[in-house]
């Protein structure tokens, strides 16, 4: 639990102002949103993130742990107006809430504009362009008060029937991969945490019920998505893999559905591809109301990985 809630502070604390790990810098907009005293030290814009968090970690108690590990405001997906989710502030230690937006088109939940889908943009062939885009989306996430954003979407396209099919980059591994770097880059350039989804396999809706999110048979908050490890490696991971290598993503997000059997939030071999092979360092968020099968199993796993 310590590491999760260190990783989700360390990331708070670099969006308010500390930039990336390896270039801290005063910001006066941090320091309106977290004050710093002899009593607060982890409000330090001078210091690095890491070097906050563990200042931040130490003061904080049991509770303010596990209430920092739990979303906030259920409904407020619904409108995303001014956030789609918020992780609660502490504020006797001085920390703001973690404020969450969608975006892989644009801003959602208030005026913002209104962009080409990236399906369009990927048809484009142009890592400038999808660095415009990113930082243009993050900017506008930025100025809507905004930490995070939930973007850009890294699945390929397996079914052309998927209700998410608009929001990727197609369906070839390569081409996803240099989009989502350069647009990882651009967000996180305006101070704003890219938030990679859905990692990973979220590629279909179901055929039963009423998709996307209660399809009886297929649907993504069931579906096991049974895949060799080459495939997986060679098809579905490289853009999450040059994501975190080349772009130092700050956060992503796992997906609603199962990977061989086991879900994705709390897969071992998901996870310790991640931090353990790649070098991910960020947090993550899992996808909205279903995505956790089982709080314990997920704390578990990712407590293994220490």
């Amino acid at each position: 639990m310590f590491r999760a809630v260190q990783l989700i502070v360390l990331g708070l604390l670099a969006a308010c102002g500390g930039g990336r790990e390896h270039a801290p810098h005063a910001d006066p907009v941090a320091g309106a949103r977290c004050n710093i005293t002899a009593e607060h030290p982890w409000c330090d814009t001078s210091l690095v993130p890491s070097q906050r968090a563990e200042l931040l970690v130490a003061a904080m108690s049991q509770a303010h742990k596990i209430d920092y590990l739990a979303g906030d405001a259920p409904a407020a997906p619904a409108s995303c107006d001014p956030y789609c989710g918020v992780i609660n502030g502490i504020a006797e230690l001085d920390i703001p809430p973690l404020r969450m937006s969608d975006g892989p088109v644009g801003a959602r939940g208030s005026a913002a504009t209104a962009l080409p889908i990236p399906l369009a943009l990927a048809a484009s062939f142009n890592p400038d362009l999808a660095y415009q885009t990113g930082a243009l989306v993050g900017n506008e996430v930025r100025n809507k008060g905004n930490d995070l954003v939930h973007a850009p979407v890294a699945d390929l396209v397996r079914n052309p029937l998927a209700g998410r099919t608009f929001e990727t980059f197609g369906e070839d591994p390569l081409l996803a991969s240099r989009l989502t770097v350069p647009w990882v880059q651009g967000t996180q350039d305006q101070g704003v945490m890219a938030n990679l989804k859905h990692y990973v396999g979220n590629t279909q809706e179901g055929i039963l019920g009423v998709p996307p999110l209660v399809a009886a048979v297929g649907g993504r908050n069931l579906v096991n998505m049974v895949v060799d490890e080459r495939s997986l490696r060679e098809i579905y991971l490289p853009p999450y893999e040059q994501a975190v290598e080349q772009a130092d993503v700050a956060s992503m997000m796992c997906a609603y559905n199962l990977v061989n059997g086991v879900p994705a939030c709390a897969s071992p071999q998901l996870l310790q591809m991640l931090t353990r092979e790649w070098g991910f360092d960020g947090f993550f968020v899992t996808d909205y109301y279903f995505a956790q099968k089982d709080t314990v199993n997920t704390l578990n796993t990712a407590a293994t990985l220490e």
